[in-house]
């Protein structure tokens, strides 16, 4: 029996040839719209729900206050003190003393609440101890001083300076009458004039440095000579030499500082 094999695979192999092609072409479609429809997506398109990122939270202000954190203090011990066992007392601190009041246990031991006192503080020390110490000015009044010179002019010009100064003045023409006033009164300090009759200055500063008494008391020497004044260098005892005519700003300073250097006797 004899078989024409294309007359056989005729009716079979067109369809075949038309369909194969045909799915394959399909085929790449359908990979070729997957692939576009995946890079058609821009960067700027939305994302879909599934793949939207987690928000973060937002941290927290540098300027906001820390969390409070509980610490535990350990409280203060009541003072205890040995007693015999009483029944039980009645508060003895009152709300405006500054303490809490409190009863004693039915026990041996009972807790006394004290109030605290508030520390002195500084100024208050001070104006304590300045009312306690008060100065030599405002226990002595007037610092005394002592005026020596023959000329009456120059007697009544600083008598006059240190009066409207504040100080007890005492004149004295010589140094003869200077030693009398130094043995009967007290005095803060001395000015003299070096060339006076009867005992001059350098002999009345020497007679005042020489005695115990006296030994500590500041002098200021006054003098319009000038050779007079070349002769103090060496002098003991003395503060310093105003020439005539003298300043007068400068020598109310001076005594103003000379009589807060001796102790009142």
């Amino acid at each position: 029996m004899s078989f024409d094999l294309p007359s056989m695979l005729g009716e079979y192999l067109l369809p075949l040839l038309i369909l194969v092609p045909l799915a394959i072409v399909v085929m790449l479609l359908a990979m070729r719209n997957q692939k576009d429809e995946h890079w058609s997506h821009s960067r700027n398109d939305p994302l879909p729900p599934s793949f939207a990122p987690t928000p973060r939270a937002a941290p927290a202000p540098r300027n906001e206050a820390p969390a409070s954190i509980a610490v535990a203090t350990p409280e203060a011990p009541a003072v205890r003190t040995a007693e015999p066992a009483a029944p039980a007392i009645t508060p003895f601190l009152s709300p405006m003393d500054g303490g809490t009041t409190a009863e004693a246990p039915a026990s041996s031991l009972h807790e006394v609440s004290t109030p605290l006192q508030p520390a002195a503080t500084p100024t208050v020390q001070r104006r304590r101890a300045s009312d306690a110490l008060p100065g030599p000015a405002a226990q002595a009044g007037p610092a005394p001083v002592l005026i020596v010179d023959d000329s009456a002019v120059v007697r009544a010009k600083l008598s006059k300076l240190l009066a409207g100064a504040g100080f007890a003045v005492t004149v004295a023409r010589h140094g003869q009458e200077a030693l009398e006033q130094l043995n009967q009164h007290w005095f803060a300090m001395m000015i003299t004039d070096l060339e006076m009759p009867e005992m001059d200055g350098f002999e009345l500063i020497q007679h005042v440095s020489n005695d115990i008494r006296t030994e500590n008391l500041p002098i200021v020497a006054i003098t319009g000579h000038e050779e007079l004044g070349a002769r103090v260098a060496d002098v003991k005892g003395l503060y310093g030499i105003f020439k005539k005519p003298w300043n007068d700003r400068e020598l109310l300073a001076r005594v103003g500082v000379l009589t807060q250097l001796r102790p009142r006797a």
